[in-house]
């Protein structure tokens, strides 16, 4: 994506479960957020104007933004690219209703796995907390920001992108809902020559980001 929008790209290696839960990754990501607010200019020559990522990163990408509405009220991205995030980890109906004759790297089976290990111990209450799910969030008199949606039909976190997206609409948000049929969760990291989905969505991801830096 990076080679395809001609932008800078700013990984964020944040701790991981089990060995460190929630709170110690979307901690991480806020840090760095804010870190790349003061200090971008001056490092890389370009202000951070885009939050995004895939599959987790998507879910660290969404509650960065939310975490940076507080601690920094006066940031606003010039766009979010999230690619079939989980944005709410109480499980939303398709989560449970994705059955299929063999695993397409996501179920409900390992969903609850890394979701348990990611929140150990958690009640369904605390996990519909806005801290832990950006779905339960009040988006209510935030100026949001353009964001853009990916996921594909073979995915049992589609209804986490497509419910997300209403609730941002919702919130005064303007969301770019893109449904890739046929893609399986992580699709837009698959091999060109193997996955045309895959083209599909980076390139579309990608006009999103020109886009929105035409402003």
């Amino acid at each position: 994506m990076a080679d395809v929008a001609n932008v800078v790209v700013v990984s964020i290696g944040y701790r991981k479960a089990p060995e460190n839960p929630f709170p110690a990754g979307p901690e991480d990501c806020h840090d760095a957020a804010e870190w790349l607010i003061d200090n971008s200019k001056a490092k890389y020559g370009v202000d951070l104007q885009f939050l995004g990522g895939e599959s987790a990163g998507g879910y660290m990408a969404l509650s960065t933004y939310l975490h940076l509405t507080t601690s920094h009220p006066t940031y606003k991205p010039s766009g979010l690219l999230l690619n079939y995030g989980i944005y709410d980890l109480s499980l939303l109906p398709s989560v449970h209703n994705f059955k299929k004759p063999a695993t397409l790297l996501l179920d409900e089976e390992s969903m609850t796995h890394f979701r348990d290990a990611f929140c150990p111990g958690m009640s369904n209450e605390q996990l519909r907390r806005p801290s832990v799910s950006p779905f339960h969030a009040d988006l209510r008199g935030l100026d949001l920001p353009p964001a853009m949606f990916i996921c594909g039909t073979e995915d049992c976190l589609l209804d986490d992108t497509v419910m997300m997206a209403s609730r941002w609409m919702v919130g005064g948000g303007k969301a770019v809902v893109r449904i890739v049929a046929g893609a399986p969760h992580g699709f837009t990291l698959f091999p060109w020559e193997f996955c045309g989905e895959a083209k599909v969505g980076v390139e579309d991801g990608c006009a999103f980001l020109r886009e929105m830096m035409r402003g």
